[in-house]
């Protein structure tokens, strides 16, 4: 019985709160990726959030609680700032550059009130423009799940590392379209 009534308080005392999402880590596949495929300098210019979605791509929740990006409360700026850092981990960035990568946010779906299964999908518009002309427009999306747990102190943390799993995913999505590559020379 006291151990029903810890988790009941642990699950009572997240609810209405605000929870960070974890601030996006490089892996290291991407940056190969990039470093292999990349022979050109790149900027990144703004990733909107669609205007029609901008409440539901903003708002995510855990079980109860807000889950904020650690980038501005904008998940637009939080891929942007996943992709500005891979680059500039494969010192593949230049603010300078012609090339100019940007876009927007078509859809941040994030669900882990699963007791065994969370989820998360995430697509976007990802446009390249070299020296002002349109190279590349094409929207590119992941989707993704992973365990999770009944009790939210388990689940917390899984859910915090998977959603960074997503934008990583995505990320090797579009490095990995030979499309994107060509648009970027």
């Amino acid at each position: 019985m006291r151990v029903i009534l810890l988790l009941f308080l642990c699950v009572l005392s997240l609810s209405g709160c605000a929870l960070q999402a974890e601030k996006y880590e490089i892996g290291a596949e991407n940056i190969q990726i990039l470093k292999r495929s990349l022979k050109s300098d790149v900027a990144v210019g703004k990733f909107a959030v669609d205007g029609k979605n901008k409440d539901k791509i903003n708002n995510l929740t855990f079980r109860g609680s807000t889950f904020v990006s650690p980038y501005n409360g904008s998940y637009g700026d939080y891929l942007q700032a996943a992709l500005t850092e891979d680059l500039k981990q494969a010192s593949r960035y230049s603010a300078k550059s012609a090339i100019k990568v940007s876009g927007v946010l078509l859809k941040n779906e994030f669900d882990a009130s699963g007791v065994s299964v969370g989820t998360a999908s995430i697509a976007a518009r990802i446009i390249v423009n070299n020296s002002g002309i349109e190279k590349y427009n094409k929207v590119v999306s992941y989707a993704h799940e992973w365990e999770s747990y009944f009790a939210a102190f388990s689940a917390l943390p899984a859910a915090k590392i998977a959603y960074v799993d997503v934008y990583r995913n995505l990320l090797k999505k579009i490095y990995s379209d030979k499309d994107f590559i060509n648009a970027c020379k």
